[in-house]
């Protein structure tokens, strides 16, 4: 671990990573907030149908996000037991639940431990900001020898992968250079190095790879 992860404190890693889900929920939430302002308006009548569709809209991005940073954000006693490979594809269609980013999976595991798939849920997070124009996010799962490796390929026009991210991955920051967009890819390596793992970013001509691989018996 590095030194700059063993001099983050308990409380500023909490009040980062508090930082971040808000900055996720912030547009479901007020789009909530706008849509109730309009019913409340008595001469708006004509708009309520349309506030109503942006209520259910709105509502149903802030569960799917709700429900996919609680397991890629939360504590560590969430990351017990198992999750169906199918399950975990409906988080992540929930979560970017847009016509930008299309999802290939290619896996032979059917159910895969929680504190890998809060590693997968936070990798994909960084893949889809590597494509912010949209593109296809591969997924790769396999087992062999003694680890499990998830490649992650994001493939899209000016694909990049962030050098502040890469950093934070690797955590090669300072922890005063810390804030709210860097604490996730952050954090997600203080996830990787839990369970002993090695991770590699890296970015081609064509797309970024997020390569980690996990020992079995962590």
């Amino acid at each position: 671990m590095t030194e700059s992860r063993k001099r983050l404190l308990a409380t500023d890693l909490a009040s980062l990573i508090s930082s971040r889900i808000c900055h996720d929920l912030i547009s479901p939430i007020g789009a909530l907030n706008t849509a109730i302002e309009v019913l409340d308006d008595t001469r708006s009548e004509e708009m309520h149908e349309d506030a109503l569709r942006l209520i259910k809209l709105a509502a149903s991005q802030a569960s799917a996000k709700l429900s996919y940073l609680r397991i890629a954000l939360g504590t560590n006693s969430s990351s017990k037991g198992v999750m169906d490979l199918e399950k975990l594809k409906d988080l992540t269609e929930n979560m970017f639940n847009t016509d930008k980013h299309r999802f290939c999976w290619v896996s032979n595991e059917l159910k895969l431990e929680k504190n890998i798939v809060r590693i997968l849920l936070n990798i994909l997070i960084l893949a889809t900001q590597s494509v912010p124009r949209g593109g296809q996010i591969a997924i790769e799962i396999e087992e062999k020898s003694n680890q499990i490796n998830l490649v992650i390929s994001a493939t899209g026009i000016k694909s990049k992968l962030d050098k502040q991210t890469e950093n934070a991955l690797k955590g090669n920051m300072d922890s005063e250079e810390l804030d709210g967009r860097v604490i996730q890819p952050f954090f997600t390596g203080m996830l990787i190095d839990d369970l002993n793992g090695q991770i590699e970013a890296l970015e081609t001509d064509e797309n970024v790879i997020f390569d980690i691989s996990l020992p079995i018996d962590s």
